[in-house]
């Protein structure tokens, strides 16, 4: 018999939705655990709830560190 994984089958399909912290003087975006977030001033520092490629779309572009 021929059986096929659920399991597969779900993770190939689901967009991986985290939060990033953004900075929004810069346009960058950070996974919330990177040591640069520290830095980022108040004002210009947003969390952000969505993929990586909706940030993306928004004109943010990844840290070169943490690397989201």
């Amino acid at each position: 018999e021929d059986t096929v994984s659920i399991d597969t089958d779900i993770a190939e399909t689901e967009t991986k939705v985290v939060t990033y912290v953004l900075n929004t003087s810069s346009h960058v975006f950070h996974d919330s655990s990177c040591r640069y977030v520290k830095d980022i001033k108040e004002k210009n520092k947003k969390e952000f709830f969505g993929t990586r490629e909706e940030a993306i779309e928004l004109g943010y572009k990844s840290c070169g560190n943490c690397k989201p």
